[in-house]
């Protein structure tokens, strides 16, 4: 797993979570572009003060900036390990460059409605999660969506032929995990959890990181 954090030019940070998913967006789900001069050169920055590769010694998770930077925006991965000690740096130098820092896992979000979806449709808190998902996982394709009515704030198991495959992600764009092979009852337990907005589960599992670019 991995700590991410984001960078870009604005005048101004308010507004930051709307900015950051519309630059995201706009400058990272597609073909990346040649960075902004300013971009640039914090990149260069950065790299200074830590490999800009994915050797040991780097605190990098998917790339170092130089590779994940895109127009106006940066956006990198941080092994969790080394998360404090880049952070320290990267707000430093954002400073240093007029530039924004933008932590994703610490962007408020509006409260909003969970909602469970199958592939039957929309359907209520279930009262037994067990005989639930069994039913809805029983089948080829079956999958159970628990969406917290929030950007980017879901979880969700299917049926992949046969092997049960859970995933959530939490925040981010970048925040989506994977692990395959699960039993029923890891899905029962992570499900219901989400669904009591905690998290408990994430820790029991390896997770795989799913990224934009894989």
């Amino acid at each position: 797993m991995s700590y991410d954090f984001a960078i870009w030019e604005s005048d101004a940070s308010t507004g930051a979570a709307a900015t950051f998913e519309e630059l995201f967006t706009r400058y990272l789900e597609v073909d990346l572009v040649a960075p902004t001069p300013r971009i640039h050169a914090y990149s260069e920055a950065l790299a200074a003060q830590f490999p800009d590769d994915e050797s040991e010694d780097a605190p990098w998770a998917a790339g170092g900036p130089s590779s994940n930077c895109s127009g106006p925006i940066l956006y990198v991965a941080v092994s969790y390990s080394r998360a404090n000690e880049v952070e320290v740096v990267a707000k430093r130098l954002a400073q240093e460059h007029n530039l924004i820092f933008f932590d994703p896992q610490k962007a408020p979000v509006n409260d909003g409605e969970l909602t469970i979806t199958t592939s039957h449709g929309t359907v209520a808190l279930p009262d037994h999660w067990m005989s639930f998902l069994s039913q809805e996982l029983r089948n080829f394709d079956g999958y159970v969506v628990v969406d917290s009515g929030q950007d980017h704030v879901f979880a969700q198991a299917r049926n992949d032929n046969g092997t049960l495959t859970l995933e959530y992600r939490d925040g981010s764009p970048q925040h989506h995990y994977q692990v395959q092979g699960v039993d029923l009852s890891d899905v029962a337990e992570a499900l219901s959890q989400w669904a009591d907005n905690r998290r408990d589960f994430i820790n029991k599992h390896p997770w795989d990181r799913l990224t934009l670019w894989d």
